[in-house]
């Protein structure tokens, strides 16, 4: 087997990581017809361990970090079949209590009509599958605030929110992370690599690239595969925060192999949804995660990790942030343009898509890579990879994801281009301004972007003296 290790930090990493392991779920045979049409290995994704009684139980392969209060209703050892001893005092505090479909879930009833923005709050309050105990582990010092930063236990105006405080929290947890990561790792036969979720703008970026660095070092001498998939969320900003937003940034460039910053355009057309829901606005970014992984633990032609890396990156690591994503609505393709009504300074606008990149095409830029996930079988384009994912739009069918997408067929495009220049050099000029920063820490940071900006001078189509800007 080749596995893949999931790590997910942050209320909405995991509300995230919530939807692909329902979907995860779902593929889960019960007959010998199920296991004959079935399209994936499970193995990937979920570890399976047969218990006493002889049955089946699938467990993500994943590690879910929450803030304090951060699991909901769920309790951690709940499912268990033993609890650790403790030689302290436990003190009970009245527990959240379990929204009507995770009652009915419990009963062995799967009735997502009672899931509702409103009893939807936590990713605990929709998840299907059961944790083990190591796939949990929560901040001893921050507390969950519901889509806002969490706040210290101590100092309740100390918020979630900078890259430092996020490095300062994982020192408190690293003995755990070791244990946990030890434990899951021995469940390998042969681990592909780590996809990463969590926040590019709060203290999950300190935390999430502490870990990575310190599971680099003390299991992978510095060799592991590591793709981020990188949640910009929608926060007010200061300078300090946008300080911390351009750390994290950078820490997982260097950090990863392949670097998904996510933003998606709520606005688009092809969206309906509550905007304040957590539960219903993760549930765009899962789309286009669940298409690579469908293509991961594809069945008849898998593509690894580093398969698919090489390709996207044509084996040069150093441009790696795919800058434009996009989700395609495939059903108004062959649709006629009412030439009456044709704007053509909006022509980009006319394809009906949603855009989760930081960058766009709407302006000129030049190519590195052009990547495509349908189900198409028979699309083919110049200088484009194009995967084939048969099962790329299922993820809909699933009873908890929200009915929030207007379209029920979609390809996924991603893309690096030079757009992710100018967005760098943004970031740069505000460095050069801001004063609020230690001097030798801006001077470094502004070298790094410099560097990333000069990979990203070479290499592309149509390279002219423009480009070198």
């Amino acid at each position: 087997m080749s596995e893949i290790l999931n790590l997910s930090y942050g209320q909405y990493s995991n509300n995230i990581t919530t939807h692909l392991y329902n979907y995860q779920e779902s593929l889960i045979p019960y007959t010998n017809e199920q296991k004959q049409q079935q399209k994936n290995d499970l193995n990937i994704f979920l570890y399976r361990s047969l218990q006493q009684n002889k049955t089946v139980n699938y467990y993500p392969r994943s590690i879910i970090f929450e803030l304090r209060s951060g699991l909901g209703s769920l309790n951690k050892y709940e499912y268990s079949e033993s609890m650790p001893n403790y030689d302290m005092n436990i003190i009970n505090k009245p527990s959240i209590t379990k929204n009507e479909y995770q009652k009915s879930l419990d009963t062995g009833n799967s009735n997502s009509n009672l899931l509702n923005v409103t009893n939807t709050k936590y990713w605990t309050d929709f998840n299907k599958l059961i944790y083990d105990p190591k796939s949990l582990i929560t901040t001893p010092n921050y507390i969950h605030n519901y889509n806002q930063f969490g706040s210290h236990y101590n100092i309740p105006n100390l918020k979630y929110e900078l890259f430092e405080n996020g490095v300062e929290e994982f020192k408190n947890c690293e003995t755990e992370v070791d244990e946990n990561f030890r434990y899951w790792l021995e469940k390998c036969d042969f681990l592909q690599g780590l996809q990463v979720g969590t926040n590019l703008n709060d203290s999950w970026g300190g935390f999430t690239n502490s870990m990575i660095e310190f599971v680099q070092d003390e299991f992978f001498n510095s060799k592991g595969n590591f793709w981020i998939y990188g949640n910009f969320l929608a926060k007010p900003k200061t300078s300090l925060s946008k300080i911390s937003e351009i750390k994290t940034f950078l820490e997982c460039y260097k950090n990863s192999n392949l670097f998904f910053p996510i933003a998606p355009n709520l606005d688009s057309p092809l969206i309906e949804l509550n905007k304040d829901s957590v539960w219903q606005t993760s549930c765009i970014p899962s789309i286009f995660i669940n298409s690579i992984w469908g293509l991961n633990n594809s069945k008849d032609d898998p593509i690894k990790m580093y398969e698919f890396s090489s390709l996207i990156t044509k084996g040069d690591e150093s441009k790696k942030i795919i800058n434009e994503i996009k989700i395609v609505d495939d059903g108004d393709f062959n649709q006629p343009i009412d030439i009456n009504s044709f704007d053509i300074d909006n022509f980009e606008n006319l394809e009906p898509s949603i855009n989760l990149g930081i960058s766009s095409s709407q302006i000129e830029v030049k190519y590195y890579s052009k990547n495509i996930i349908t189900n198409q079988i028979d699309m083919e384009i110049d200088e484009t990879n194009i995967f084939n994912n048969p099962t790329i739009t299922d993820i809909l069918n699933v009873d908890t994801f929200p009915k929030v997408l207007k379209t029920r067929q979609f390809h996924v495009e991603f893309n690096i281009h030079s757009g992710i220049k100018t967005y760098l050099k943004d970031h740069k000029k505000f460095l050069q301004r801001v004063r609020s920063l230690n001097t030798d820490t801006k001077e470094e940071m502004i070298e790094d972007i410099s560097n990333i900006i000069s990979n990203y001078s070479t290499g592309f189509e149509s390279e002219d003296d423009e480009f070198y800007d």
